[in-house]
């Protein structure tokens, strides 16, 4: 699952690594630039040894025009530490928290990683009793950065994956208050909208969506069975590997593949290789397609469980598949 975790880690990757320590001779640019020497630590004991570098850093050079900087990375040090299970340096994480969240001569989106970092250990320490707990303590998180960087996007791009991957009620909500936010992206409210159509779809028999495709023949090869439907691209390597895994399900479910791509002998050559399971849709307008649009589709891999009536169930089938299709 592409988790709003995930996407949160993927988009707050720490960039550095320290490999060589602030006591070296040297100017102090140098021994700067040899800090931001690409690479990241394997164990939570580097990242301590990266945090007290940059630490060293600083205090030996009090004055130096990246004494924010450096305070910044040394808090992404200390939280990925935190996340590996080291917890003997909460409280100066949290102190220099404050000292960066003040800081303006940093960048906004600077601050807003390091307080995105930070603030995760609170929720990976957490025990959430179920995925829509954790999902809570997510949107919570990202309220609070968005409240605090109401320019920075990242935030904005966070509650649109949470509101994804949330139930419909909650999920409707969360990607209202973002096409409804003045702050955000055209393109994220625009993404935002499409997640509100795609849950307003839930309930809708699925068959008038397609007349005038061929979609429809293939729905009629399907009656009376429960449907899968799933969207692809094969420039999406992650999600092709997911999808091969439908194989696996529930023998007496039809399956049908909407390739997204504009390619699409490009595309047919990938659904050969992969072995893509079910009948496979291909339009070479790709999301711009009538399908496409129907359905909704947005960004990302969408699994849609139609009924053994025609009637559109769930859109988030990429979780607990088979679990939902017992229940039809």
């Amino acid at each position: 699952m592409n988790s709003p975790w995930r996407v949160i880690l993927t988009v707050l990757a720490f960039e550095a690594t320290c490999k060589v320590s602030a006591q070296t001779s040297g100017s102090a640019d140098e021994i700067w630039k040899a800090l931001m020497t690409f690479g990241q630590p394997s164990a939570s004991a580097n990242f301590v040894d990266q945090a007290n570098e940059l630490r060293a850093f600083y205090t030996q050079y009090p004055t130096h025009p990246y004494v924010g900087e450096a305070k910044r990375r040394e808090i992404l040090a200390l939280s990925r530490a935190a996340l590996a299970g080291v917890i003997d340096h909460d409280q100066r994480r949290l102190s220099l928290l404050q000292d960066v969240r003040a800081d303006t001569s940093l960048p906004d989106y600077r601050r807003f990683e390091a307080v995105a970092m930070s603030l995760q250990v609170g929720v990976h320490r957490s025990q959430h009793a179920n995925r829509t707990a954790f999902l809570t303590a997510q949107e919570n998180l990202t309220k609070t950065l968005v409240d605090e960087f109401p320019n920075v996007q990242d935030g904005y791009e966070s509650l649109v994956a949470i509101a994804r991957e949330s139930q419909p009620n909650s999920g409707t909500r969360i990607a209202t208050s973002v096409a409804d936010s003045p702050n955000a992206s055209a393109d994220l409210r625009a993404e935002a909208r499409i997640v509100i159509e795609r849950f307003a779809l839930l309930g809708t028999p699925i068959r008038p969506l397609f007349e005038g495709s061929e979609v429809v023949v293939l729905l009629g090869q399907s009656a009376s069975k429960p449907l899968v439907i799933y969207t692809w691209t094969k420039s999406t390597p992650q999600a092709l590997a997911a999808i091969s895994k439908l194989r696996r399900i529930q023998p007496n479910v039809s399956l049908i593949g909407v390739c997204l791509d504009y390619d699409v002998q490009g595309a047919r050559e990938a659904a050969s290789t992969a072995s893509l399971p079910g009948l496979q849709y291909y339009d070479a307008r790709g999301n711009d397609s009538p399908l496409a649009k129907a359905l909704k589709v947005g960004r990302g891999l969408i699994i849609y469980v139609v009924d053994r009536n025609g009637v559109l169930r769930d859109v988030q089938g990429r979780t607990d598949l088979n679990h939902k299709l017992s229940l039809l």
